[in-house]
């Protein structure tokens, strides 16, 4: 993915500094946890948790592409079946309650995720907010 990006260095509170912001990938010093050598967000990222890992921004749009027709049909039922707000926006389900209305948009929200991140920051709900695409939806 191509963008423009204009460079800044800011020190945050967390440590995190700001490289370079884009629409494509977030540059900084150190998220932690597995990414601890990832120096920029990564989606779908080759080579998997190790430091020269790449993300595979080119994957992205096909993987998503083809999950459109689920997300239509989803949406639909969605908007055609349920009556009940908290059913329909949030993917909670109490126990022992009859099996009706298994789906919402949050299950939708969590899936776009986890397709767009495909094991890199977006995946995680922790760190999905430093990838800029997060700001998107």
């Amino acid at each position: 993915m191509h963008s423009s990006s204009t460079r800044s260095r800011r020190p945050t509170s967390s440590g995190i500094r700001y490289d370079r912001t884009s629409i494509s990938s977030l540059a900084f010093t150190n998220l932690g946890r597995q990414w601890s050598d990832w120096q920029t967000t990564l989606r779908a990222p080759l080579g998997g948790q190790v430091s020269n890992a790449v993300s595979q921004d080119q994957i992205i749009a096909p993987i998503l592409d083809n999950s459109r027709v689920s997300f239509r049909d989803r949406l639909y039922n969605l908007f055609t079946s349920y009556s009940n707000f908290s059913e329909f926006g949030t993917d909670s389900y109490a126990f022992n309650t009859p099996l009706r209305n298994v789906d919402s948009l949050e299950s939708i929200h969590g899936v776009l995720h986890g397709l767009t991140g495909s094991d890199g920051h977006m995946t995680y709900l922790d760190y999905s907010a430093y990838d800029p695409i997060f700001w998107l939806q």
